[in-house]
């Protein structure tokens, strides 16, 4: 069971939820086909060269694969939604991070991207919360979305403003 359902009070329903995004892969996976460039050139090669392309394959790829193993665990085991109270974010597989703020003591939601992050459609989410300062939530999926369903502005409940004809 979720974090999320589990601490859901009473006359309270999910309104949003989303995940980090799956950019948090690509550097892991990145380093994993480096040591995989370096395994086949100590494979071509014979010599002092193709030991130290040995080495430099181990490193990468072991770098690669525990890099590859903690953004697996934290997209597994993060949860962020807005309920109809309060934006949850809860992080960690052992030790747990949550943070839950209360949506009347919200004052912002304040969504940066990158041009990347523009284009791929994640960002940093910071929550200003009354006397709580700001809590950022990094690489997270749809960021708009969430600061949409934070503040209530659904797209579907947009209505078209009508302009008077001359």
């Amino acid at each position: 069971m979720k974090y999320v359902d589990k601490v859901l009070g009473r006359d309270e329903a999910i309104v949003h939820e989303t995940r980090l995004h799956w950019i948090i892969f690509v550097l892991p996976l990145f380093l994993i086909m480096l040591g995989m460039v370096a395994l086949r050139a100590m494979l071509a090669d014979e010599g002092p060269a193709a030991k130290q392309a040995g080495l430099v394959a181990a490193l990468f790829f072991t770098i690669g694969i525990l890099t590859l193993l903690k953004s697996f665990i934290a997209f597994v085991t993060t949860e962020i939604a807005v309920t109809s109270r309060r934006v949850v974010f809860k992080r960690g597989l052992i030790a747990r991070d949550t943070i839950e703020i209360s949506l009347d003591r919200v004052e912002g939601l304040d969504v940066k991207q990158s041009i990347l992050g523009r284009i791929l459609n994640f960002g940093t989410v910071l929550i200003r919360g009354t006397g709580l300062g700001l809590q950022p939530m990094h690489r997270v999926a749809g960021p708009l979305h969430l600061r949409n369903a934070a503040f209530g502005e659904f797209p579907a409940q947009r209505t078209k403003v009508s302009r008077p004809t001359r």
